[in-house]
């Protein structure tokens, strides 16, 4: 049985917000096509760290982002304080 060797994810980008993290990994899968990895890490009351992801694949990404595009339009344009 040949062993897959972990390839080295193709970009990497990290956005700190409050007590929570996101991590963006864009990685090759093994049909030499690209997907991203949204990963959330955060701790939960009794500190205990939690992380969870979100899978998206090359095809899908195009319609992905432009939902994101229309969900960020309903947002005010200004952040409140301390955020």
């Amino acid at each position: 049985m040949e062993e897959k060797v972990k390839q080295p994810p193709v970009y990497s980008g990290v956005c700190k917000s409050g007590k929570k993290v996101f991590f963006f990994d864009v990685k090759k899968a093994s049909n030499n096509t690209n997907y991203l990895i949204v990963s959330e890490s955060s701790f939960d009351k009794e500190g205990n760290k939690r992380r969870s992801s979100l899978v998206i694949f090359n095809n899908e990404l195009n319609a992905f982002i432009e939902e994101l595009k229309k969900a960020a339009e309903h947002f005010e344009a200004a952040e409140p304080a301390g955020v």
